[in-house]
């Protein structure tokens, strides 16, 4: 949302609502006489709305004014405060170029002066104020007020709904001055339904026996054989080979599939194998290990049980046949943390405020998948996020930034 006013206008203008709202508040006893006229709120798409996990999508607030009581035409809406309620599976969307509250300018108003979302009986709840400083601009027909941003962070269906008993509304009253009051008729809210979407199977790449093949076991730091969702669709590692002269190969979304074995911190250990094509070295090699939502760890040695920081790599005797010497790198396992960047969904290779400020988006909410799911800031796979995953990302952070020599 632009800050084109400036600070100091903006809270001129901020300070300016309040006290108007305040002023409104005192005379709501007497509610159509202290109003000049009345308004619906509504919200639209009106129909059901129908996303997948993941997906983005935008709501409009709407105000339909209606004729002044004094019969002096329809009354010209200036600003809306207000509280819009919806579930747990929806979020804020403030990433990339969504803005979370985007004001309708081309219907005069300005600047969105209030857009915090507090949980309230666990839904999420959405103080907002929408506000036009300039009166030559603002209009008397039914219009968009303002666009709300949302992503689909988990599945199920709900309500988005409109507090009336906290919506105010105020326009411009040319028979009184003081009376800026806009009575809150009736309020329409909306439907949603998010279902868990379809993910991609990642197949194992076949096997010519023309090159050499990485066999390997590794762990997920946090994910444990009892997990519910530690097996989903997104089991898989990126693979860097790196050999003796610097050459890189990169395979991507590599199958991990989990076992019984535990490492001695009591992770899951997973196992998995990729044939290295075109990479012509077996002796004093190092690869380079990174899950959907782990930083990338260099292993230069098997059985590694910690930070590898030599050039090069020490990993010998690897053959063409699947399921010949398995390298063991589950003792020093891949951290979570990487599960956003500036694009939204999209790693970077760091675990920064942005990583952050997501989990402790979906832990408030306490976002969660149905069994057999990947979620990203479900870290420890127990298809949930809470508190016990931000603590995880906490012991992450330190990190920062992943392995890339």
């Amino acid at each position: 949302m632009k800050n084109k006013l400036g600070i100091i206008t903006i809270a001129i203008l901020t300070i300016a609502l309040v006290a108007g709202m305040i002023l409104v508040n005192r005379n709501q006893d007497t509610r159509r006489s202290a109003a000049f006229a009345e308004a619906k709120v509504f919200l639209l798409p009106s129909e059901e709305i129908n996303h997948e996990v993941g997906d983005k999508f935008t709501v409009q607030l709407w105000i339909e004014p209606g004729d002044k009581f004094d019969g002096d035409g329809k009354a010209k809406v200036q600003n809306i405060q207000t509280i819009i309620c919806y579930g747990p599976e929806l979020a804020l969307d403030t990433s990339g170029e969504a803005e979370g509250v985007k004001e309708t300018e081309a219907n005069g108003f300005d600047d969105v002066a209030l857009a915090k979302v507090n949980v309230v009986d666990g839904k999420n709840c959405l103080s907002l104020a929408i506000v036009a400083d300039n009166f030559d601009r603002i209009k008397s027909e039914t219009m968009e007020v303002g666009k709300i941003y949302f992503s689909s962070v988990s599945e199920g269906e709900g309500e988005i709904t409109i507090n009336k008993d906290k919506t105010v509304i105020s326009g411009e009253n040319n028979a009184d001055a003081l009376d800026k009051y806009i009575d809150v008729g009736t309020v329409v809210g909306t439907s949603y339904k998010i279902g868990g979407g379809d993910d991609p199977i990642i197949t194992q790449p076949p096997i010519s026996g023309d090159w050499p093949v990485l066999n390997f076991k590794m762990a997920f730091r946090d994910v444990t054989p009892e997990a519910k969702c530690a097996v989903n669709n997104k089991n898989y590692v990126n693979v860097i080979a790196l050999g003796p002269d610097g050459t890189r190969k990169s395979y991507d979304q590599i199958p991990v599939r989990i076992t019984n074995e535990k490492n001695e911190k009591g992770a899951a250990i997973f196992e998995g194998y990729v044939e290295l094509e075109g990479f012509a070295f077996k002796d004093n090699v190092a690869v380079f290990l990174k899950g959907p939502r782990d930083l990338q760890w260099k292993y230069g040695n098997n059985n590694q049980n910690s930070f590898y920081d030599k050039a090069g790599g020490e990993l010998k005797g690897l053959t063409n046949q699947a399921g010949e010497m398995v390298f063991d790198f589950s003792e020093f396992p891949l951290i979570p943390g990487d599960v956003t960047g500036l694009t939204a969904g999209v790693q970077d290779g760091k675990i920064d405020g942005l990583d952050y400020s997501l989990m402790i988006t979906n832990a408030t909410s306490r976002v969660n998948v149905t069994e057999g799911k990947f979620l990203a800031t479900d870290l420890d796979g127990d298809c949930w996020t809470v508190s016990r995953d931000v603590n995880a990302l906490l012991l992450s952070i330190k990190e920062k930034q992943e392995q890339l020599y």
